[in-house]
């Protein structure tokens, strides 16, 4: 009969972090910030929680750098620079990652936005105000939603005359 092997609790609690720690980031990729936030809500003490996070980073479960790129990819299209850093920076991701990642072009994504927005209203001061502070709240820099507001007036000008 083969001998019953008897686990420290430190090792089964450890081995039970990794395993909560695995299936959480297997449905959706998350930054070691997540990780650990979702391990200490789960009661993991916090000796535990950095050797898991840690093994995570070292097996590649974990990757901000490449959370950052998918994250941008995939929100970069429809929401600002100033949001989408705030977003990351809350989700844990450092300032030089963010400062390093590529957006896709903010005046056409703002434009894009824009259209949207504008598809059911008529053109008049009002809404290019709401406009202006649509695209302001979804975190395009001031500048670019100037410049967007005054295309999709001037825009709209044209096609009425």
């Amino acid at each position: 009969m083969p001998k019953k092997v008897e686990l420290k609790p430190e090792q089964n609690t450890t081995e039970a972090a990794f395993t909560k720690g695995v299936s959480y980031v297997c449905r959706a990729p998350k930054t070691k910030k997540q990780a650990a936030e979702y391990l200490h809500k789960k009661g993991f003490n916090q000796e535990v929680i950095i050797a898991t996070v840690e093994k995570m980073l070292e097996y590649g479960y974990i990757n901000d750098e490449q959370f950052t790129e998918l994250y941008v990819g995939y929100y970069g299209r429809t929401k600002g620079k100033r949001k989408l850093e705030q977003e990351l920076k809350l989700k844990g991701v450092s300032s030089e990652i963010v400062e390093n990642c590529e957006l896709p072009d903010q005046k056409e994504a703002a434009l894009n936005a824009a259209k949207r927005f504008m598809k059911s209203r008529e053109n008049n001061l009002d809404n290019m105000q709401k406009l202006y502070r649509h695209l302001a709240g979804k975190g395009f820099e001031y500048s670019v939603c100037g410049e967007v507001v005054k295309l999709i007036s001037n825009e709209e000008i044209e096609t009425n005359d």
